[in-house]
C-alpha cells in the first residue's frame, strides 16, 4: 500500500457536478460510488490506508470570526471538534487559508468567498464507539 508521505500521481476531479475541481491522488475512488453522500459533501478515500478528503460545501457565517482569528473554515472546524465531542488533544488545527479570487474562477460578487481548514482530528468513524477513535 502506498505510504501517505509518498507523492503520489494525481488526476484533476469535477466536484460538484463540475462547479470546482480538485487534485487528487489517483489512487482515491469516490465515495458516493458505493454509499450515500450528502449533497453538499464530496467524499474520495484510499480505504487500503484509511485516507479520505472531504470536500463540503457549508452556510455562510455572517457574524463569525474574522480572517485573523481562523474564519468561517476554522469556525466550522472548531464546531466539528465541539460535535464530535473531541478532548482537547484530539483536534489540531493546522492551518486555516483564506482562497484570493485567483483561486475562484467562477465565483464572483459580494458573498464569493471560500477558506480551507487543514488538521488532524481523532474522533469515532462511523458506527466506532467513541474508545475506539482514529485520526480522521
Amino acid at each position: 500500500a502506498p505510504s501517505p508521505m509518498t507523492a503520489d500521481a494525481s488526476r484533476k476531479v469535477p466536484l460538484f457536478g463540475g462547479a470546482i475541481s480538485a487534485h487528487l491522488p489517483t489512487r482515491y475512488v469516490d465515495v458516493s460510488d458505493f454509499r450515500p453522500v450528502p449533497d453538499n459533501q464530496e467524499v474520495w478515500t484510499d480505504a487500503s490506508v484509511d485516507e479520505s478528503v472531504i470536500v463540503e460545501i457549508l452556510e455562510r457565517v455572517e457574524d463569525g470570526p474574522s480572517d485573523a482569528e481562523g474564519g468561517a473554515a476554522g469556525w466550522f472546524w472548531e464546531d466539528l471538534a465541539a460535535v464530535s465531542e473531541c478532548g482537547p488533544s484530539d483536534a489540531h488545527l493546522t492551518s486555516v487559508t483564506r482562497l484570493s479570487s485567483e483561486h475562484l474562477p467562477a465565483m464572483n460578487g459580494r458573498f464569493a468567498a471560500a477558506s480551507v481548514a487543514v488538521g488532524t482530528m481523532k474522533m469515532a468513524k462511523g458506527r466506532e464507539r467513541g474508545d475506539e477513535r482514529v485520526n480522521v
